[in-house]
């Protein structure tokens, strides 16, 4: 288990990778964001331009040159309030745990309290998340997902 604790040690290990060997997703914290970054192993794209007589299938080295691996999308949890911002944290504490999968992330601000459980399953192949709010203040923390491109190294040798 790998975990962070403190207000001021937690952004040096902010990023924690999630994956069951088909679905991966990589979490990180903002102010008042927590972000996901999706990937599926399946997910690879062709280069387009490339007219088809340019396309030799016995060329490995030019295969690599033509497909790469994409992101599936990206995930963001407003939260609505600055809950994992440095400077109005109390207490903060984010867990990635090894052995079940799984990132927990506690924050205390003078706004409230936040919990979230971000996890991903193979029995499923989905990924979960459980975001829980407490604050004086009601409201619901919103949620969005966005294609999120993959930048794409061609002609690196």
């Amino acid at each position: 288990m790998i975990w962070c604790i403190s207000r001021r040690l937690w952004i040096p290990c902010r990023v924690w990778p999630l994956g069951n060997g088909d679905l991966g997703a990589l979490v990180w914290c903002e102010p008042q964001h927590i972000q996901i970054a999706v990937n599926k192993c399946d997910l690879w794209d062709d280069l387009t331009g490339i007219a088809p007589d340019e396309f030799q299938r016995n060329a490995p080295h030019y295969e690599e040159d033509v497909t790469s691996l994409r992101h599936a999308c990206r995930i963001t949890i407003d939260l609505g309030m600055p809950f994992m911002d440095w400077w109005y944290l109390k207490d903060f504490e984010a867990r990635l745990d090894l052995a079940r999968g799984m990132v927990t992330i506690r924050s205390e601000t003078p706004f409230g309290r936040m919990n979230a459980c971000i996890f991903v399953s193979s029995a499923t192949k989905s990924l979960l998340v459980n975001v829980q709010v407490q604050a004086g203040e009601s409201w619901a923390p919103g949620i969005s997902m966005t294609r999120w491109g993959s930048l794409c190294f061609h002609g690196l040798v």
